[in-house]
């Protein structure tokens, strides 16, 4: 604190619920007025980095916050949604993505550990789930998420050992 440094927390299962059942409550659930996602809908994962850009809006209004120098950091489908909260919301400065896997700084198209087919499908839009075992043919892959953020810093990490989170698909 001394060094000018701080540090704040903010629970995404109050933004929307980490399972299926809730996506009908919670901040989608809000905006579609409790009725089921149309196919093209954001899921989870959007609707935490929305959250984390709410958390934001209120760092920006404490003087004692540098409002100009605020990153963001996740591990796993909080490292997804990191990604998504920097890609989506230029006044982060920095985006760290730990472990993030397939739906963060993963490949795609690289078809190894974590996949589409596995994920949840209340972490992305509906249609999302269409190109489960048939990733080449989605229009984007990973790499250009990542360069939704350029050209502030992003940092991408993840355990070597970890073939679910495919750390060398993190990496291309």
């Amino acid at each position: 604190i001394a060094a000018g440094w701080g540090f704040a927390t903010i629970d995404p299962a109050s933004i929307q619920a980490d399972n299926g059942a809730g996506i009908t409550r919670g901040i989608i659930g809000l905006v579609n007025k409790g009725q089921p996602r149309k196919p093209e809908d954001w899921g989870a994962l959007r609707a935490w980095a929305w959250g984390a850009g709410q958390g934001l809006d209120y760092l920006q209004t404490d003087s004692a916050v540098d409002g100009k120098h605020i990153g963001i950091e996740g591990v796993s489908r909080y490292g997804k949604a990191a990604l998504w909260a920097g890609a989506s919301d230029p006044r982060f400065a920095l985006v760290v993505s730990n472990d993030s896997g397939e739906g963060g700084a993963k490949l795609y198209r690289r078809n190894l550990g974590e996949s589409i087919r596995v994920m949840n499908t209340y972490w992305f839009a509906p249609r999302f789930k269409s190109f489960a075992s048939r990733e080449q043919a989605l229009p984007v892959d990973a790499h250009e998420l990542i360069a939704l953020i350029a050209p502030r810093p992003v940092y991408v990490a993840t355990a070597t050992e970890d073939l679910w989170g495919d750390p060398k698909g993190e990496f291309l």
